[in-house]
């Protein structure tokens, strides 16, 4: 083996090992999801499903569909006719997502615990789907082009797959994370490091590689989106139910104190003075692409 192939074998075994705890962290924090800015997740899903086109009668895929945020209304817009299969690494963010959509009367949903970059098949087979969507989840897996390529397939011919992920972090923000992450054990996770494997570093380098991938009509539309905290306590304790609490729960306990300290001494130098809030700007895109007519 070449050391340019060990390099890239180790890439790929570090990011599995990640991937292996994303769905046991998602069970844990499913039952407090939605309360944790949910004022950011559910506008960035109303625009991705604005943008993928979804009709009514579309078969539509929600790849890593988490509570439901973009899976409830894509399957509102589907009807009549249509059908969202919502796939996750948790099985408790499935049952949320359940939950929520018996409540709201709706019964064009099928939910499966699988992995968002290679759906179970069946059902989720080639040709299968009008639309595949997948909300701030694309920028995460270990192996976006490897998704990629797989849900081209997934896709009837003229099908589009259209995704939100994020761009760029908050370069006010970097200090934070990076205090965090120096409290997180040895061998484990660290946030900041996390996306390592992502090799997409721009809004051309995604496009060019879905070109490679097979796509056409490749477009994407960015934005800034602000989430204010009240306070640096707030978004520390937010961090325990969403992604951050991957890494984060490889701080030893006796030193979670010390961290959140150190956290929100950082986060007081870009505390607005008048309120005593914090606001975090990330860079986001909307992109969308398709599967060619023939």
């Amino acid at each position: 083996m070449t050391e340019s192939s060990s390099s890239s074998s180790s890439s790929f075994a570090e990011a599995d090992a990640v991937r292996e705890q994303v769905g046991s962290n998602f069970d844990h924090v499913a039952r407090r999801y939605d309360d944790t800015e949910k004022v950011f997740s559910e506008p960035v899903a109303a625009r991705l499903i604005r943008q993928a086109g979804i009709r009514a009668g579309d078969r539509v895929l929600d790849a890593g569909c988490g509570t439901g945020a973009a899976l409830l209304p894509a399957a509102r817009i589907s009807l009549p006719g249509g059908q969202v299969t919502g796939v996750d690494l948790s099985e408790q963010m499935l049952a949320t997502a359940r939950a929520r959509a018996d409540a709201a009367g709706l019964d064009n949903i099928r939910l499966l615990v699988g992995d968002a970059e290679d759906p179970p098949d069946p059902p989720c087979s080639d040709g299968t789907f009008d639309k595949v969507i997948a909300s701030l989840v694309f920028y995460l897996l270990p192996h976006p082009e490897q998704a990629a390529r797989r849900w081209l397939r997934l896709l009837r011919p003229g099908g589009t797959v259209a995704f939100s992920w994020q761009v760029s972090e908050d370069p006010a923000w970097a200090p934070a994370l990076l205090a965090a992450d120096s409290y997180v054990a040895d061998g484990a996770p660290k946030f900041t490091q996390m996306l390592r494997h992502w090799p997409l570093t721009s809004v051309r380098d995604l496009e060019d590689m879905l070109a490679g991938c097979g796509y056409t009509g490749i477009a994407t539309a960015t934005s800034d989106l602000p989430m204010r905290y009240p306070s640096p306590a707030a978004w520390w304790e937010s961090g325990w139910q969403r992604a951050r609490r991957i890494s984060w729960q490889h701080i030893p306990e006796g030193q979670r104190a010390a961290a959140r300290t150190e956290v929100l001494n950082v986060l007081d130098k870009v505390r607005d003075p008048a309120d005593g809030s914090v606001t975090r700007t990330s860079h986001y895109g909307w992109t969308t692409a398709h599967r060619p007519d023939r």
